[in-house]
């Protein structure tokens, strides 16, 4: 039973569950640098797999770019929903950018890291 802003007693943690469960899968750990293919890669089947179920879990503001994942080679919504996930978790999503070059060319490369608060 909910009564204005509160949150009913098991959602707490069912939250912070699933939360550590994305991060684990994605991330691995805490302060360790992924590069965004990995993280798509690690993430990919999980998201689809339970996309409903985080969806009826979190809040709208959360949830909102997992609405515009569709499993396509799209990270700016899968990125976008792990930036509002720490967040609400009060984490911080960390992103480097590195250069490479290959063939002659320039090549960015994104890094990104979660920082426990």
């Amino acid at each position: 039973m909910t009564q204005g802003r509160t949150v009913e007693i098991g959602l707490r943690q069912k939250r912070k569950r699933m939360a550590s469960t994305i991060i684990k899968k994605g991330f691995g750990m805490y302060k360790t640098f992924v590069s965004t293919d990995d993280l798509f890669h690690n993430l990919y089947p999980y998201l689809v797999l339970h996309k409903n179920q985080i969806i009826g879990l979190y809040p709208k503001s959360v949830v909102k770019p997992l609405h515009k994942f569709n499993g396509h080679r799209d990270n700016i919504p899968m990125l976008s929903f792990l930036k509002q996930l720490c967040l609400f978790h009060h984490n911080i999503i960390y992103t480097k950018r590195t250069t490479e070059m290959v063939n002659g060319k320039r090549n960015s490369k994104f890094l990104h890291m979660v920082i426990k608060i």
